[in-house]
């Protein structure tokens, strides 16, 4: 068993807190992809967590599930673009957004760069 935290509770006020830290958890063949906050009780059916650590977990998972292809690059730069935007956070990142608005901004950003192509060669894996 093995733990892999991508930033950790220490680091997260640094990126911008908790919903914004993935971690993923390995032993043998097993793999699992979590937001390193757990569940946010306080935030339940309220409609305003901030999706990114959970969505960051999933491409944790899928970078782990491709052997040729990384999406990491590009769903990073994705949250950049629409952190610096500044239109579409949620209330832990100083916004007024759902966690839909977010989570489908991040979405589109994401599909907008995936559709430029293999510009980037360094998000390709050797192999």
């Amino acid at each position: 068993y093995q733990r892999r935290v991508h930033g950790g509770n220490a680091c997260a006020p640094m990126v911008g807190g908790l919903g914004m830290v993935a971690s993923t958890n390995e032993g043998g063949p097993l793999i699992i992809g979590e937001p390193v906050h757990g569940t946010p009780q306080h935030l339940e059916g309220k409609g305003i967590a901030n999706p990114i650590a959970a969505m960051r977990a999933a491409v944790l998972l899928a970078s782990r599930l491709s052997p040729s292809f990384d999406p990491s690059y590009y769903f990073t730069k994705a949250v950049e673009q629409v952190l610096m935007e500044g239109k579409h956070l949620t209330p832990d990142l100083g916004g007024r957004a759902t966690t839909d608005e977010l989570g489908e901004r991040v979405m589109q950003r994401f599909d907008a760069l995936l559709s430029l192509g293999s510009e980037h060669e360094e998000v390709f894996r050797d192999g």
